[in-house]
């Protein structure tokens, strides 16, 4: 069911990246779907400096804004998590991936410094 649902959701999640990309305001340092096995669903994390000023309210009401002015856009709200972009888990994962631009990569089982990563799709860590 994981792996479904992941398939479904990488291509909007690649799109909305350049939609934020292309707006220039919400600068996208980290971005990854990141599966969460307590809740058995994927949380595209979005991290960017915009979130360390501003905060989560008014970043998700930036996205929402992108997503609500791009007509056929699948992906709901519920679904993103802005985070700061010095957050612990893009730390973790930039000690294996660093990566700019959009790279596509999937880990799974993977254990970093004690943390087991269960599942991600890394768009990118920079």
């Amino acid at each position: 069911m994981a792996n479904e649902l992941l398939v479904e959701y990488i291509e909007d999640g690649r799109k909305l990246i350049e939609l934020l990309d292309q707006d220039g305001r919400f600068k996208v340092t980290n971005a990854l779907w990141y599966y969460v096995s307590e809740s058995s669903q994927w949380r595209l994390l979005i991290g960017s400096p915009y979130v360390g000023k501003r905060g989560n309210r008014k970043s998700y009401q930036f996205i929402q804004s992108i997503i609500k002015n791009t007509p056929n856009f699948k992906l709901s709200l519920d679904l993103i998590a802005p985070m700061k972009s010095k957050d612990p888990l893009f730390d973790l994962l930039r000690i294996m991936i660093k990566c700019e631009g959009y790279c596509g990569i999937r880990m799974t089982n993977t254990t970093i410094n004690g943390f087991l990563i269960e599942d991600t799709y890394i768009y990118r860590n920079i």
